[in-house]
This record gives C-alpha cells, structure tokens and sequence, in this order.
C-alpha cells in the first residue's frame, strides 16, 4: 500500500510540476480513486462471480492482475492520454498502470506468487531473470506513459 501511495505521488508530483497547476487537479485525483476502487473492487468482490466459486478471493485469480489485462491496458492507457481531453480517464488508466507497477515491484522477489498472480492463465512458470525482466519494462512503459500523461 505503501509503494502504491509513493508511485501515486511521484506521478502526481511529476504531473504538476511538468504542467503548472492540472487543470482540473481535482478530476485526476478523482480518476485515480476510481482506480483504486476498481482493484479493490475486483479483489473483494467481482472475483467471486468470474470463478464460479461463490467465495471470495478463493485462489486470487483476479483479472486486473493478470497478464492478458496488463498487455490490453497498454493501448487503452495509450489511447486515453492522446486521444482524448478527459482528465478523468488520464487519472483512471494511470492508476490502473500504478496499481500493477506497484503490485509488480511488491511480488517480483517471490517467484511462485509472482507467477500465481499475474500468469494464471498460461501453464508456463517464468524464470526469476523473465520476471525481474518483465518488471523491468513495465517500469519503463510507466516512464514512457508518464512523458505521454504530462506531455
């Protein structure tokens, strides 16, 4: 939560000094509290209906955690901050990608949760070099969507 909280207000710092005052500042905040809801949202409860299982949380296959939802957000997030003028939805895709960078960096270390959480779907187990690899490029995607957010 921590890391999260750090990642939020470096973007959020980065935001305002790059552009003066955001404008609104208020619709950004509220996009990423959106985001935060989502992933809560998902983990204590959505989870329940998509697998079947009526209890929640029962073997954390969550889908914003997994590696089909962060290879399909690239493009949305990519999307959003170009092609459109809603500060809104800037605020809610990147604290979507904040949310992931920070799960991604807390589990990268532990290598079975690492793939438990992210790479359900497939039946392949990633190497600790694939992961911290992994890590790697999602840090420099958020970079990169960072220059594209303050641009």
């Amino acid at each position: 939560m921590i890391l999260k909280l750090i990642i939020t207000g470096i973007f959020l710092t980065t935001t305002y000094f790059m552009q003066g005052i955001f404008d609104p500042w208020w619709a950004l905040v509220l996009g990423l509290v959106l985001s935060f809801a989502l992933f809560l949202l998902d983990e204590q409860y959505l989870s329940a209906f998509y697998n079947k299982s009526g209890k929640r949380n029962k073997r954390k296959s969550l889908i914003t955690r997994s590696f089909l939802f962060i290879i399909c957000l690239i493009p949305v997030t990519v999307f959003a901050l170009t092609a459109t003028d809603n500060v809104i939805g800037h605020g809610l895709t990147m604290g979507l990608n904040i949310q992931l960078l920070a799960e991604l960096l807390a589990y990268r270390r532990k290598k079975a949760q690492f793939n438990k959480r992210f790479f359900w779907q497939f039946k392949i187990e990633l190497s600790r070099k694939s992961i911290n690899l992994f890590v790697l490029a999602a840090l420099i995607l958020f970079v990169f969507l960072t220059l594209i957010a303050i641009s």
